[in-house]
């Protein structure tokens, strides 16, 4: 865990201006001490590292349970709060939901809309602006 203050290791909690936030012992002046948990030693190399992600195909999975449940698309979109056409579009997979709103999706159609996987080979990550590069398209020949 990092301090909230200058990304150190954390080892403390305190109370900073009304919010409980861990943070170093050289941040740990700037509020109450709240607690200081017994020295907690984690490699970062001994876990993998792991991201949630949206699943591939999230509309169409929200598409067939809403159908499977009986939900008209208006009745389910005034269920979850959101608008009509919104739901539409994420349906269509034109549009990514936020993870409110795929959370809310998840409750009501009984579906899980996220999968964890390790850190980069998930999504791909996306290019730089700019589009392509001189090295992804020239192909060097020995001569």
């Amino acid at each position: 865990m990092e301090c909230h203050v200058c990304g150190k290791p954390a080892s403390k909690e305190i109370i900073l201006e009304g919010a409980r936030v861990w943070v170093c012992g050289d941040c740990a002046k700037y509020g109450r001490v709240v607690s200081a948990p017994k020295k907690i030693i984690v490699k970062s190399d001994a876990l993998p590292r792991q991201e949630i992600v949206l699943v591939q195909d999230f509309g169409k999975i929200v598409r067939n349970a809403r159908e499977k449940t009986g939900f008209e698309r208006k009745e389910l979109a005034e269920k979850i709060f959101v608008r009509e056409h919104e739901l539409a579009k994420i349906e269509a997979g034109e549009l990514a939901p936020e993870e409110k709103v795929a959370r809310k999706l998840e409750h009501a159609l009984g579906i899980k809309l996220f999968e964890t996987v390790e850190a980069g080979k998930g999504k791909p990550e996306k290019k730089k602006a700019g589009g392509l590069t001189l090295g992804d398209v020239v192909e060097l020949k020995k001569e």
